[in-house]
């Protein structure tokens, strides 16, 4: 008896155009405020948020300000998902050809943050040579240099979610352990893909999460925030078209119904904390 085959993968632009249906509105909320922020290695940076969907991005050093193009949403009060490209945003070993997405978690009295930068660098194969591929670091940001960053966590280990991004687009999200998870479509275009995807999780507050994976088949960066309270999840992916190989960047979000938790073992790596 042999294997099916694995379905076509359709090409994003196709996958991520029913994903929206359910993705909370922005928000101009955080229009005139103006926030610093310390992070690693003596770095600051400030954020001004001019007006809707407009923030000038400065960093001491002489270096010139930049206005750019942001989406906010709130996700409970007083924390947000910010979320834009820069072309200058510095990470070691990225491609400078194409932009960086920078992504705030922000809890803003007093204003801390986990930012996940997304970016495209160039990783060797051991079969197919140099290839590109996204990364995503992970920082912490504070107004007070003191205050204690987002641990990582695994309190979304054991839960089974099935996402609705829409009417017609339905994923199960299975985390399985601190630092895998598997996703596979239920319904839409990508219907019979499934994928086993690095991941790591960061606690922003009882039952919110910033949760992000790098998918394995294609150069798609995702991150997000999941509500395990709510249901919700609200976040961005961060794309290499295969086709064009240009970028995409693409915000979704989704309502989900929770199929389970497992009990697992004592060990370490599988007890949520």
């Amino acid at each position: 008896m042999g294997f099916e085959a694995r379905p076509a993968q359709p090409p994003i632009d196709v996958f991520v155009s029913g994903q929206t249906q359910f993705r909370a509105a922005f928000t101009d909320e955080l229009v005139g405020h103006r926030i610093e922020l310390n992070g690693p290695d003596s770095r600051r940076v400030t954020l001004e948020f001019l007006e809707s969907h407009v923030l000038r991005r400065t960093v001491p050093g002489g270096v010139a300000a930049v206005e750019l193009h942001y989406d906010a949403t709130a996700v409970r009060p007083g924390i947000y998902l910010i979320d834009y490209l820069d072309p200058s945003w510095p990470m070691s070993s990225a491609l400078n050809s194409h932009a960086r997405l920078l992504s705030w978690v922000l809890e803003l009295k007093p204003a801390r943050a986990t930012l996940a930068v997304s970016g495209i660098v160039t990783a060797d194969h051991p079969g197919l040579g140099a290839l590109l591929r996204g990364r995503t670091d992970h920082e912490f940001w504070s107004t007070d240099i003191d205050s204690s960053p987002h641990p990582r966590s695994s309190g979304l280990v054991g839960h089974r979610v099935i996402w609705r991004y829409s009417d017609t687009d339905e994923y199960e999200h299975n985390y399985l352990n601190s630092g895998t998870f598997v996703w596979q479509c239920l319904r839409g275009v990508e219907r019979g893909l499934s994928e086993l995807d690095p991941s790591r999780a960061y606690a922003i507050a009882d039952g919110l999460y910033f949760f992000h994976w790098s998918e394995v088949d294609l150069v798609v960066e995702s991150a997000l925030v999941v509500d395990l309270h709510a249901l919700r999840t609200y976040g961005r992916f961060y794309a290499l078209d295969a086709g064009d190989a240009e970028l995409r960047h693409h915000q979704f979000g989704a309502v989900g119904e929770l199929l389970g938790v497992a009990i697992y073992p004592s060990d370490p790596d599988y007890r949520p904390v």
